[in-house]
This record gives structure tokens, sequence and C-alpha cells, in this order.
């Protein structure tokens, strides 16, 4: 068994979230792209900008104006059902990874989620017009168009 300090986890290789995504989405062949900085910096505004109270807090769901929330250690794994066949972006809190991907369905994204090592973690679409979160408390939060179906679903 290998064991890592965490004291460092920038050094640690079972916190390189880019890493885990790779090799998940090459073990399941799922396909992603990794966001232009620019994008996802559009990304993130267009997020903070509708859904935050705050504009520069990280993490961001500290400070959510309008969001509907269950708790349920598996709620994550709903997120496919709400995205289905469209195209997803994950990102996480940039203490964690700075970088955002593009998946081609909730389905794919779900599937490497699954694959990642605990970590909070963001799932948008290119127009924002939702926002799911599921953080360390094992709350599932969502946001915008995505209010009503967890309101139903949870």
């Amino acid at each position: 068994m290998i064991q890592y300090l965490m004291e460092d986890k920038e050094e640690c290789p079972i916190w390189d979230i880019k890493e885990q995504i790779f090799a998940a989405s090459q073990m399941l062949n799922i396909p992603f792209r990794i966001m232009e900085d620019a994008s996802k910096e559009s990304i993130i505004s267009s997020v903070m900008e509708k859904y935050c109270k705050v504009k520069s807090h990280w993490p961001i769901w500290e400070k959510f104006s309008d969001f509907v929330g269950v708790s349920n250690k598996d709620a994550w794994q709903w997120i496919e059902e709400f995205v289905g066949s469209n195209k997803c972006i994950l990102f996480f809190n940039p203490s964690d990874e700075k970088r955002a991907y593009l998946f081609e369905s909730g389905q794919h994204v779900v599937s490497v989620i699954e694959e990642l090592f605990n970590v909070e973690f963001y799932v948008t679409n290119e127009a924002t017009d939702y926002l799911l979160c599921f953080n360390h408390h094992d709350c599932l939060m969502a946001l915008g168009n995505a209010i009503d179906w967890l309101d139903t679903r949870g």
C-alpha cells in the first residue's frame, strides 16, 4: 500500500484531479476537452454573477443566493438525469483544480466523477442556465433551471 502525506496536496498524486480525469476518461473511453482559460473564466464569471451573493468567494457554494439542496451521499449520481445527452462543463474550487472540462453528456461526466477522489465540484452548461454543485457535506445543490428538477427529484 502506498501512503501519501497530505500536507501538500499539490505534491500528492492522488490529489491531482487532472490526472484522475485523464485516467478515468482513458479507462472508460470517454472523450472530454479542457476548456481554454478565457472560456473557463467567462463561464465562472457568469456563474458567480447569476448565482452568488459574493462574486469572488471560493468555495462559491457558501455564497449561493437562491438554491435547492438535498443531503444524500449518492445524489451526485443524479446529475446524469438532469444533464441527459447535453454537453456540460465540470469545474472545481480553484484550490483543488484550476481547469474546467467539457463533456459530451451527463452520463460521461458522472462516469468520470465516480472515479475521482472525494472532491467538491460544479457542473453547468455553456449558457450557465443551471448550476449543480456537490460538496464535502454530501449535499447536491441546484440553481437556475435545475431548481425545479431537484426540488421534485429530491
